[in-house]
This record gives C-alpha cells, sequence and structure tokens, in this order.
C-alpha cells in the first residue's frame, strides 16, 4: 500500500475530512476554474470530489489518481494517457465522455506536492456529466443503446493511435494468467475446493485459447473501458454516456462486452443480453460475438474477483465469496463444457 493511502487510513473520520479538504485545495490551485467548491465523493485507495459552482451545480470532477488494493498507485504516465484518450473521444463528437480540462501549465494531468508527502500525487479535472444511473435491471431498449455506444467507442479506439501506448495497462494472456494467480488464495481461504480451483484453471485455459486464436489486430485489439457497469454508465433521455475512465488498457474489444454481460447475468433475463448483442452489432457488424461472449465473461469475471480478492474488506464478505463459487460452479464449468450460456437460455 502506498504512502498516500498509509497517511488517509490511518487517520480518524473527522480527521480524514479534513485532509481531504487539504488535498482538494492543494489540487486547485493548478487550475483556473472560477469560484468552485469541492465536494467530496468518495475515497477508494484515491479520493474523488464534486466540484460545485455558487448555485451548487456540479461543474467538474477532480480526482486525486491512486489505485486502491495492495499493489501502490498508477503511474502517472497512465493517467496522462487515460486523459489524452478522452480528450480524443470528446473532440470526436460521437461519443459523450467527461471531458478533461487542462492545468494553468497547461498538462492534463496535474503534479502535486504536498507537505507531508514524500512524492507528489497526480491530479486530473473533466468536466461534469449530467445524467442519471440505471439501478436495477436495464430494459431491453437501453441494452440495446448501450451496446451501441460501446461499439462507438470501440470503432473510435480503433483510428487512434495514442503516441505513448506503452504506458497502457495489456489485458492479454499474461494479464489473465496474473489474475489467476493473484485469485488463488480463495482456495487456501476454503472459499473454494481444490476441484472447484481445477474446473476454474482448465476455464481460464479455454479463455487463453480463445485470445490467441484473435490475435491482436486492429478490428479485435485497441484501448477500451474495461470496467463497463451499471455505476460507469450514465442515461440521458435516449443517450447513455460512458463514465469512470480509471485505467487505460490496451486489450481485447469484447473483453468490455465481457464486462457487461457478467453484471447483468444476475438477472437472468436473455434478452437484456441480446439487446446488448444487437446493439453493438448494429455499429460494429464483426462476426462470431457468440462464440466469444462465454469466454471474454469468463475474462471479466476473473479480474472483477482478482481485483476484490486484494481488498481486506471485500474478500471477508459473504458477497464475494458466493460471486466466486458462481464463477467456478457456474461460469467456467460450463465454459470448460462448451455450453452456450450468455446469449442463449430462457
Amino acid at each position: 500500500m502506498g504512502q498516500f493511502n498509509e497517511r488517509i487510513e490511518a487517520l480518524s473520520e473527522k480527521d480524514q475530512e479534513m485532509r481531504y479538504q487539504r488535498l482538494a485545495d492543494a489540487a486547485l490551485r493548478h487550475y483556473d476554474l472560477g469560484k468552485v467548491t469541492p465536494r467530496f465523493i468518495q475515497y477508494n485507495g484515491g479520493v474523488s470530489y464534486r466540484l460545485v459552482g455558487a448555485d451548487d451545480r456540479p461543474l467538474y470532477l477532480l480526482k486525486i489518481a491512486e489505485a486502491a488494493g495492495e499493489s501502490g498507485g498508477v503511474p502517472p504516465e497512465r493517467t496522462e494517457l487515460v486523459m489524452e484518450w478522452l480528450d480524443v473521444l470528446a473532440e470526436s463528437g460521437e461519443i459523450v465522455v467527461q471531458e478533461p480540462v487542462p492545468s494553468k501549465e497547461g498538462t492534463l494531468v496535474a503534479e502535486v506536492h504536498f507537505s507531508d508527502l514524500d512524492a507528489p500525487f497526480y491530479v486530473t479535472v473533466q468536466r461534469w456529466v449530467e445524467g442519471r444511473h440505471i439501478r436495477d435491471a436495464f430494459s431491453v431498449e437501453e441494452a440495446y443503446r448501450i451496446g451501441a455506444m460501446i461499439a462507438t467507442l470501440h470503432e473510435l479506439s480503433s483510428r487512434w493511435t495514442p503516441g505513448n501506448v506503452g504506458a497502457a495497462e495489456i489485458y492479454d494472456v499474461a494479464w489473465l494468467f496474473g489474475c489467476l494467480t493473484t485469485l488463488s488464495r480463495v482456495v487456501t481461504a476454503g472459499i473454494l475446493t481444490p476441484e472447484e480451483w481445477q474446473t476454474v484453471e482448465a476455464g481460464m485455459e479455454q479463455v487463453a485459447k480463445t485470445m490467441r486464436v484473435l490475435g491482436t489486430g486492429p478490428d479485435i485489439w485497441g484501448l477500451i473501458h474495461g470496467d463497463l457497469h451499471h455505476q460507469n454508465l450514465l442515461f440521458d433521455g435516449k443517450r447513455v454516456f460512458p463514465i469512470d475512465f480509471g485505467d487505460v488498457i490496451l486489450g481485447y474489444f469484447p473483453h468490455d462486452l465481457g464486462v457487461i454481460f457478467y453484471h447483468v447475468m444476475y438477472l437472468d433475463d436473455v434478452a437484456v443480453r441480446r439487446a446488448i448483442r444487437d446493439g453493438y452489432l448494429s455499429v460494429r457488424p464483426v462476426p462470431d460475438v457468440a462464440l466469444w461472449a462465454e469466454a471474454f465473461l469468463c475474462a471479466a469475471a476473473l479480474g472483477n474477483l482478482a481485483f476484490q480478492v486484494t481488498l481486506a474488506r471485500e474478500r471477508a464478505s459473504e458477497h464475494f465469496s458466493r460471486n466466486v463459487r458462481e464463477f467456478a460452479r457456474v461460469f467456467c464449468a460450463n465454459l470448460v463444457k462448451g455450453a452456450s450460456f450468455v446469449l442463449d437460455g430462457n
């Protein structure tokens, strides 16, 4: 865990609030935003704030970048690449995103020094996007629009070659097996039996095989969001906006679909999943969607669970244990059997 996180987690709740305010004040000195007031949103390794104007209307999103978990912070060059990509997406006019705001120094990521930290922290400001979250089930129409938005995102990604692509996190076969190693502690914790873990390993071998067959051509591989689910999708009328590009990932375009499929599986409504597929195909008529749906749902589930197992509060929860068991007993077991369970069913 980095020094940034250690300082915050050692404080009382009241002292944490004071520190959040001091951090925000230090960050805002690097921007010319007029009179805005920071309102704390959440701390999850890094800190997020809503910047409101005189009428209390949200104007900007302020984020102090620091990764959650036990692996330290996000490299600043990766945060810079995220902001560059958002700038490209916003300029295209084809998709609404939280557009980055340059600092006084003209950078999309500001380096901020703080009194009791040995190393600087890194800050971004983005324009606020208004919309509503869908808290429960997506309708078929909403699901279709989600699919179309994801396809638009991938189309734009396929047209842009970033200058610093080496800063991106890579979701390839090596990433997959790295996540597998991280999650393996669920066996020693007694959440899965050794036999169930063997099923998980066999399932990930299937995913790896799918990745190798697909290759890394521009039609299937590029910058992706990597975390599209209910909390990272905003709706405004008939439009849907992706938010919280917390990291920039170079990976398989189907991974983004795998993430949203994974997060709607609990609905047990195949019509919603098919609508996501159909919306995607309306923009990007790629072949063989059904052939990799299961594989990338399992890859997305693995990535999600491997992250959660690094957080003490998550790995101690029954919700986490239940999701791990479903991952092994349902998703991986079906994948190994060759069963089609994402786009087929009731």
